[in-house]
């Protein structure tokens, strides 16, 4: 006698989507549901207003392991992973920080908020 398996994500964020993906591919019947009117979760970027486009934590992908992009043959359906090169921080008083791959320059910026703090970071 044969059993129906399947498996309910409650999420469709891109650890949802992953899970689903896996189960899929290993025989089980996957429903994925989201609250959202979107999916993707953290790796999307959205237009928050007219003109505006807002990228959560889709940084993270850049960490993405690469059994993940194999596994799944990302490539196929598209995903192109770009290096995370860095980003840039907005304080209240319009003051910015800029975060880099380069400990020399990640410094450079940190210091000029705080030297402590970046002392005491790269000691860490």
């Amino acid at each position: 006698m044969s059993q129906k398996r399947g498996a309910i994500i409650i999420g469709a964020g891109h650890n949802g989507l992953t899970t689903g993906a896996y189960l899929a591919k290993a025989g089980l019947d996957v429903l994925v549901v989201e609250k959202n009117d979107y999916i993707g979760g953290a790796s999307v970027t959205r237009e928050m207003q007219e003109g505006w486009f807002y990228s959560s934590c889709s940084y993270v992908c850049s960490m993405m392991r690469q059994a993940i992009h194999r596994d799944l043959n990302l490539t196929r359906h598209g995903l192109v992973l770009v290096p995370y090169l860095g980003t840039v921080n907005f304080g209240d008083n319009g003051e910015t920080i800029v975060s880099y791959n380069y400990e020399e320059a990640e410094y450079n910026q940190l210091r000029r908020i705080s030297p402590h703090d970046a002392d005491a970071m790269f000691r860490f």
